[in-house]
């Protein structure tokens, strides 16, 4: 709530009144009048860590997204001044102009799955807004985003697997088991490299899928499968528990 006083006359307030209204139907003041997209950010995100809700690759994600990106682009904007308007554009310069890195080899512009992401962050800090009554309407809730299409992938067949495999077993590669249970079993690449011994049963012909292993920015943590679905028992084949076996 924003209170004001003062006023001389009821006429006067009264026009004071109707401002304030029209304001708050816009979607604009609430309690953000001098409060900096950057103010808000820094202290959204604490309170996000602080909250355990979400993984710690997500807040660690979530923490680049504002630090390299969001607070350069858009952290100078009063939070009440931002719209679906200043938010597309500033989408728009991503897409264009928005890679970081000016030596890298790659277009200057993030690519629409990139900018979405990050929108997503932005769009998730607004709601917050919204929640702690900072701002009428989520702004970000209008915009509309770059198109994006999945990449086509093209799996390999079953002889091409199997070609794979027996190239690395003829060349003696150290991973070559490793390369089996994977084509065997489809794991993550975080499911694959947080497994254990102990979630492998050689006599069952099974692995569990307890735990996986990402990034949080430079640091390697120990999570949760992405979803309950994720935490599953896979059954292998002869020759992969014979891979294993010689690990």
């Amino acid at each position: 709530q924003v209170k004001k006083g003062g006023y001389e006359k009821q006429k006067t307030a009264q026009q004071a009144l109707t401002k304030a209204l029209a304001e708050i139907d816009g979607g604009r003041l609430v309690g953000a009048d001098k409060q900096t997209v950057a103010d808000f950010l820094c202290s959204w995100v604490k309170d996000y860590e602080r909250s355990q809700t979400v993984k710690a690759s997500t807040v660690e994600t979530t923490k680049i997204h504002i630090d390299k990106y969001l607070i350069p682009g858009l952290g100078a904007v009063r939070l009440s001044a931002l719209s679906v308007k200043t938010i597309e554009t500033y989408l728009g310069d991503l897409l264009n102009e928005g890679r970081i890195n000016p030596n890298s080899k790659k277009p200057k512009g993030l690519s629409p799955k990139t900018v979405r992401n990050i929108f997503g962050t932005l769009h998730r800090a607004l709601y917050d807004a919204v929640r702690f009554e900072l701002l009428a309407f989520n702004p970000a809730s209008q915009v509309q985003l770059p198109k994006y299409q999945r990449p086509l992938i093209t799996p390999w067949l079953g002889e091409q697997a199997g070609a794979f495999i027996q190239y690395a077993e003829n060349k003696q590669d150290p991973l070559a088991p490793i390369w089996r249970l994977l084509l065997v079993t489809g794991l993550r690449r975080g499911e694959l490299v947080g497994l254990r011994w102990s979630d492998i049963d050689l006599v069952e012909a099974t692995v569990s899928i307890a735990q996986t292993k990402v990034m949080a920015g430079n640091l390697c943590v120990i999570t949760t499968p992405k979803s309950r679905a994720g935490t599953r028992t896979l059954s292998i084949d002869p020759g992969t528990v014979t891979a294993l076996a010689h690990l």
